[in-house]
């Protein structure tokens, strides 16, 4: 199948600081009500996405149909290598997804 890449997906890498304290605590003494940064990361990029794995970013829409060829999702799985059991990302058609 011929086929013509006019552009792909970037990849950017970013160092994000997030500080929650002025320095280092005991767990034992602080943990549960001192707040973790960790946590606090990770409840932060939890929120990008919805549980389906939809992006939920303000100005990124998802509703987007590829009206081109299909991309049948056994072959992207095996294309993309993806473990059996685990789910693709987001909702639609593989080619919708990409």
């Amino acid at each position: 199948l011929p086929t013509v890449t006019a552009t792909l997906r970037g990849m950017t890498m970013l160092r994000v600081q997030l500080d929650t304290l002025e320095g280092n605590l005991h767990s034992g003494q602080f943990g549960g009500a001192a707040p973790d940064a960790l946590a606090a990361m990770i409840q932060l990029l939890a929120s990008l996405r919805a549980e389906d794995g939809t992006t939920t970013v303000d100005g990124l829409t998802g509703d987007a149909d590829w009206d081109g060829i299909q991309y049948p999702e056994a072959e992207f799985r095996q294309d993309a290598k993806v473990l059996d059991g685990v789910g693709l990302i987001g909702t639609g058609t593989v080619a919708d997804r990409i």
